[in-house]
């Protein structure tokens, strides 16, 4: 066998090697996108509901798919000081980060394509679990509840069907059902 021939199979060897590589990496983002997903609403959901597994357990079942993006907006914008936070510190900092990793990725996207391999992304996972299981003000509003037959409460309306109100108290983190007739006003509180 000829240096020539060594070299061409090494080649083929090393790009069967790259694809393999390349596929695996695609299967195991997507893994790691499911399992970041996953984390970061159970991190939301006990984080709302004060680590309660109950409550958690009563909340999950308030939230539908078409919920997902108010859930991750509402979790940066769910707090004043948080939303504060994050648009003057860590705003500047992403675009920073963003620009240097752009110019960063677009290296190793052409060496990778030189190479005949993928590029790798950005990670953001570790912030946005970090948001997800620290910020405990949830996604809707906080309402000021008037009730009929008892003291009125303060709670975020989780879900409002015809017939009853899921709200979670403020402070105490309580799941509770309450039926129309109960309720004799509600008012949105600006200050969250």
């Amino acid at each position: 066998m000829t240096s020539h021939e060594t070299e061409r199979e090494t080649e083929t060897e090393t790009e069967t090697e790259a694809e393999s590589e390349s596929e695996a990496d695609g299967h195991g983002a997507g893994l790691a996108v499911t399992t970041a997903a996953f984390t970061f609403l159970l991190l939301r959901l006990f984080a709302v509901s004060g680590y309660d597994w109950h409550t958690a357990f009563a909340v999950l079942h308030t939230l539908d798919l078409d919920d997902t993006i108010g859930l991750v907006l509402g979790t940066v914008m769910a707090d004043s000081f948080v939303s504060v936070l994050f648009l003057a510190l860590l705003l500047p900092v992403a675009v920073l980060r963003f620009f240097t990793e752009a110019r960063a990725l677009r290296e190793a996207r052409n060496r990778a394509q030189m190479a005949g391999r993928r590029a790798e992304r950005p990670d953001l996972t570790g912030a946005m679990l970090l948001g997800a299981a620290t910020i405990t003000t949830p996604w809707v509003p906080l309402e000021r509840i008037e009730l009929g037959h008892a003291k009125g409460l303060r709670g975020y309306v989780m879900q409002a069907e015809p017939g009853f109100l899921k709200v979670l108290t403020e402070r105490e983190r309580e799941f509770l059902i309450l039926p129309d007739d109960d309720v004799r006003s509600r008012e949105e509180i600006a200050a969250h």
